[in-house]
């Protein structure tokens, strides 16, 4: 701890300002919202776009090296990412941006931040619909702030976690990628092997038909509420978020595809599993009803079927994706050759993507446990 000073966040910035207010449009110049911000990182696939024409200061933009924070909302306000990308993109005005100045601190700074996002969050003031952070507070914030050389230190060890989850990520992404291209050229496309040879019959191959999802699938929904979540529980919990939270139960175990049932804006998320898990009462689990077909195959069926899912789905607040939309779906049952084919194809390619997910929670784990001690000068570099 005696390299460790105290210092305000301002003392390390050359600036912090709130983003824009944006004029927004279809397609414009990249914004960068408080949805972007999460678990430490920006996902600029979740930007909106502004009005070319709108004149934006130069300190309203995020530069690499910037740390990002949500200063607006509740549940999203106090979450904190570092810029890392090589070109500079305007922020909205519920994202605060700290200018740091060194470089070499940003990282350091940025997973500091990271850290502490609970006592970020209770700066917060205004009423529960919309906590705001105001810039004054965030730069009264102390913290420890360790010499150049420390600080390099324990950013390059937090960054060595995150670069190997994101690896691991790649390769999730890319193992999926493969299997869901082998799907659409066997069970789209008709390109599957010994296509060349054989008869079709209304458009498709003589043996193969289509049937509803209730009478080749079994779906049935969770029973916790959204309260049911747990930090530190030990079985995964699916709700209608596509982040994987964590619970003390679970309702199932084994292979199994899950969806979402309700969501704002009918973007309802899908998951793949192997293990044991809890589900949220409007989360489907769902299985095949018999051997004929796996939950691999069941997926990427359901995947396609995403975009009928938003339009059919009801509500106007909340979009809901009820069992009766579910029942009225076809899904292409194959001859079973083709199928026990594709089977012995993509099994390996999901028990990977499997075990690189589980690597991922332990190698979080590891990170989040050590971050803190790291931090504060607890834990020696």
């Amino acid at each position: 701890m005696s390299n460790y000073r105290i210092v305000k966040i301002s003392e390390c910035c050359t600036g912090i300002n709130r983003g824009i207010a944006p004029n927004y449009v279809e397609n414009g110049v990249p914004v960068i919202n408080q949805k972007c911000i999460r678990d430490g990182k920006i996902d600029m696939t979740l930007c909106k776009h502004t009005s070319p024409e709108q004149n934006i200061k130069p300190e309203k933009y995020a530069k690499k090296g910037d740390i990002l924070v949500n200063s607006t909302g509740t549940g999203t306000l106090g979450r904190v990412a570092i810029y890392r990308g090589e070109n500079m993109f305007p922020v909205d005005g519920h994202v605060t941006i700290l200018h740091v100045k060194n470089e070499n601190s940003s990282f350091f700074l940025g997973y500091y931040l990271h850290s502490i996002e609970p006592l970020i969050e209770n700066l917060g003031r205004g009423s529960t619909n919309q906590m705001e952070l105001s810039v004054r507070d965030l730069g009264r914030i102390k913290i420890f702030l360790p010499n150049y050389d420390t600080q390099k230190k324990v950013a390059g060890i937090i960054s060595a976690y995150d670069e190997l989850i994101e690896n691991n990520q790649k390769r999730i992404t890319l193992l999926e990628i493969i299997a869901q291209e082998l799907y659409k050229e066997w069970f789209v496309r008709f390109r599957f092997p010994g296509h060349e040879t054989t008869e079709f019959e209304n458009g498709l191959p003589v043996g193969w038909y289509y049937g509803r999802f209730n009478e080749y699938l079994k779906y049935v929904t969770g029973k916790l509420d959204s309260n049911a979540a747990c930090e530190s529980g030990p079985y995964s919990f699916y709700t209608c978020s596509k982040k994987i939270l964590k619970t003390n139960t679970f309702c199932f175990d084994g292979e199994c595809v899950l969806l979402g049932g309700n969501n704002a804006t009918g973007d309802f998320p899908l998951f793949y599993a192997n293990e044991k898990l809890d589900a949220y009462q409007r989360t489907y689990i769902i299985t095949p009803s018999n051997s004929r077909l796996n939950c691999m195959y069941v997926f990427f069926i359901l995947k396609d079927y995403l975009r009928h899912f938003k339009t059919a789905s009801i509500g106007a607040t909340t979009k809901f994706l009820t069992k009766q939309i579910l029942d009225r779906v076809k899904i292409l049952i194959p001859g079973l050759k083709i199928m026990a084919l594709y089977n012995k194809i993509t099994r390996p390619m999901f028990d990977l993507m499997v075990n690189l997910n589980k690597q991922n929670e332990k190698l979080m784990l590891q990170r989040d446990l050590l971050l803190p001690r790291l931090m504060n000068g607890s834990l020696e570099v």
